[in-house]
């Protein structure tokens, strides 16, 4: 049974797409925490539901708390002021696949100091979607082809292991450069 899982994130924090970059209660990137849920979502709710039969409680923001940084707690679907962050979205395309999703990530990140080839995330449960960027068409995805990138983490005691990335359902990635300005992003 899995009684809590998450990890705190700030919609004003970000890192390159791939990257395991955090310090809980300093430094917590949207980015990671979308990766963090997509491999919980994908490991417990998918590849192993015969042993962890899907219930979902969703506890009611718990924002001023002493225990975390500055008497704010940064986990949790909502952000302090209620709007839903992108990890939202994930849990209704795995928890609700009879209601269409279709959401476009980082969308509060919208000027990106970083690379602008960074690429473009969804979520959504639909089969198939396909990104048109400024006009243009770009490649179809089908849902499940998306996979976290490899990546590697260091211990506590300084050593550094290796994290394979996994397949995850429910996660369009394009890596489409960006035009500098603005851009205009369409899903369908």
């Amino acid at each position: 049974m899995v009684s809590e899982t998450g990890s705190g994130d700030w919609i004003t924090h970000h890192v390159p797409h791939g990257t395991i970059k955090f310090s809980v209660n300093e430094y917590e990137p949207e980015e990671y925490s979308e990766m963090f849920t997509e491999y919980r979502l994908q490991t417990v709710c998918r590849n192993d539901v015969e042993n962890r039969p899907d219930v979902l409680m969703v506890e009611l923001p718990r924002v001023l708390q002493l225990e975390f940084k500055n008497n704010r707690n940064t986990k949790g679907l909502l952000t302090l002021a209620g709007t839903p962050k992108d990890a939202a979205f994930l849990f209704q395309a795995f928890f609700n696949p009879k209601k269409p999703v279709v959401h476009l990530c980082g969308r509060y990140h919208f000027l990106r100091a970083f690379a602008p080839n960074n690429g473009i995330k969804v979520y959504s449960n639909a089969g198939e979607l396909q990104m048109i960027l400024n006009g243009v068409a770009q490649e179809k995805i089908k849902n499940g082809s998306y996979r976290i990138p490899d990546s590697e983490m260091k211990k506590y005691d300084g050593s550094v292991v290796p994290v394979p990335g996994i397949p995850v359902a429910n996660v369009f990635f394009w890596k489409t450069p960006l035009e500098p300005g603005r851009n205009v992003v369409e899903v369908q």
